[in-house]
């Protein structure tokens, strides 16, 4: 009986073949037409990406609906394949953006970090005669977390000065600024506070020899080879 329906169907001079191709061509969608959703999904962002690909969807499914495809004509799309797709290129594309700006941010840091250092780091000679001389073999870019330490205290320049001076000092908080931070911070601190107290220490020492100086360049009870009143009264004494 289904044989006889479709030898009928078949051989029914009012079907035309042409208007139905015609037909299921208007019904599927054009490429040009995919690829204009997922331009503009990738433009609006997720929330708009999902509207456009839920109309796609339907889109599709009446198609499906209406008889599929023919053939010599494309399939009707996977929708759920091209939503992973263009979430897969969303995933993709938020994450190179975060890694971009964390880049930036880092390097911007390490820029204002060298600046500081190198600015601190002009002065050491005001305080060291030396100081040119002993800072002249230091590479900050080998040591960036000693250098950033160094960096947080307030006499910069005389800490990594005394480091330069104790290469075994020097050796020992670089390790720890990378195996210990916290640990390297607390040891770079004691020896900004040793420095400023000696510092201290010499310049009150200064401030006590200054006086005596001063007295004992005074020209009062120097004998200046002229003969005096005293003089001619020992003279004739007895």
């Amino acid at each position: 009986m289904d044989d006889e329906v479709v030898l009928a169907d078949e051989s029914a001079p009012e079907i035309q073949a042409p208007e139905v191709v015609q037909e299921q061509q208007e019904k599927m969608i054009p490429a040009s037409r995919v690829e204009e959703l997922i331009k503009k999904a990738k433009l609006k962002g997720r929330d708009a990406m999902q509207d456009e690909l839920e109309a796609l969807r339907a889109e599709n499914s009446q198609l499906k609906s209406g008889g599929g495809s023919m053939g010599g004509m494309a399939a009707p799309i996977d929708v759920d394949a091209l939503r992973k797709e263009i979430l897969g290129d969303f995933r993709n594309q938020l994450q190179q953006d975060e890694e971009t700006r964390v880049q930036a941010e880092l390097e911007k840091e390490a820029q204002k970090m060298a600046d500081d250092y190198r600015a601190r780091m002009s002065s050491g000679k005001d305080y060291h005669e030396d100081f040119e001389e002993i800072m002249a073999d230091f590479n900050p870019s080998a040591f960036p977390n000693l250098v950033y330490l160094a960096t947080q205290t307030e006499n910069t320049p005389s800490v990594m000065y005394e480091l330069m001076k104790n290469p075994s000092k020097l050796a020992t908080i670089a390790v720890l600024s990378t195996q210990d931070p916290k640990l390297a911070q607390r040891q770079i601190n004691q020896l900004s506070a040793s420095i400023k107290a000696n510092e201290q220490a010499k310049a009150a020492e200064k401030e006590v020899q200054s006086p005596l100086s001063h007295m004992q360049s005074s020209p009062a009870g120097r004998d200046n080879g002229d003969t005096s009143i005293a003089d001619y009264k020992r003279m004739f004494r007895g």
